[in-house]
């Protein structure tokens, strides 16, 4: 049997390592993992969702807040921002059009893939108020453009 090759990374930004994964029976297999630049490994690479953020982020000068994401991702309409019932805070979306659940959802898993791209490097987070891309992340970005 031939060694099996996985590729886990789709973008290349520096030439890629071979990395011995394991040995078993007759074969062996091997692994490639694109690094950005040396310690930032990208494992299986970015998301969709991580890519349409990058690129908000370009437009925007570096910077995208979860707003943004939300209504240029996942479509969801925004309203004329007016108090909430509960913390007085401005809603930018009604919840119950949208739906409580898919709006939560889709919340988190823009908050999780912000958290993803600063754990790569790519981004800083601004506490409740999106991220801003570092010049890794604004590099990765205008590749991405």
């Amino acid at each position: 049997m031939n060694a099996s090759i996985f590729k886990h990374a789709c973008i290349l930004i520096s030439t890629a390592s071979p990395v011995l994964i394991g040995r078993g029976g007759k074969g062996t297999a091997i692994g490639y993992f694109f690094t950005l630049k040396k310690g930032i490994n990208m494992g299986k690479g970015l998301s969709k969702l991580q890519k349409s953020i990058l690129k908000m982020a370009y437009r925007n000068r570096r910077h995208v807040e979860n707003k943004d994401v939300l209504i240029e991702f996942y479509k969801f309409p925004p309203h004329a921002p007016g108090p909430s019932h509960v913390s007085g805070t401005p809603q930018i979306f009604d919840r119950h059009e949208i739906g409580i659940n898919r709006y939560r959802s889709a919340s988190v898993s823009v908050v999780k893939a912000f958290n993803r791209l600063v754990k790569r490097g790519l981004a800083i987070r601004e506490y409740n108020n999106g991220i801003v891309l570092t010049e890794e992340g604004f590099k990765v970005a205008k590749m991405l453009v």
